[in-house]
């Protein structure tokens, strides 16, 4: 009862969960510093650094616009999968 009914009533609303905290998680700068230190290198801190440390600008915005561009590619598509998945 469970799998066949409030299983698949829920899917579409889990589906959006997963959506917007892929979003959140993707460009999150705070979270990945505070728990992979200094030495643990991800989009976001790589962006802050390029600006902020070595006040090399042409390449923070490359990596901000690859980092944006990859959230909007994956959010875009993950989107259409779902609506595709949930029409009625």
């Amino acid at each position: 009862m469970f799998h066949h009914i409030i299983l698949l009533l829920a899917m579409p609303g889990v589906t959006a969960a997963t959506i917007l905290a892929f979003i959140l998680a993707m460009n999150a700068y705070a979270t990945t510093v505070l728990l992979g230190g200094p030495t643990f290198h991800v989009m976001g801190p790589t962006v802050y650094n390029a600006f902020a440390g070595l006040t090399n600008w042409p390449f923070g915005a490359a990596i901000a616009f690859v980092l944006m561009a990859a959230t909007l590619l994956l959010t875009l598509t993950s989107n259409w999968l779902a609506h595709r998945r949930y029409r009625t």
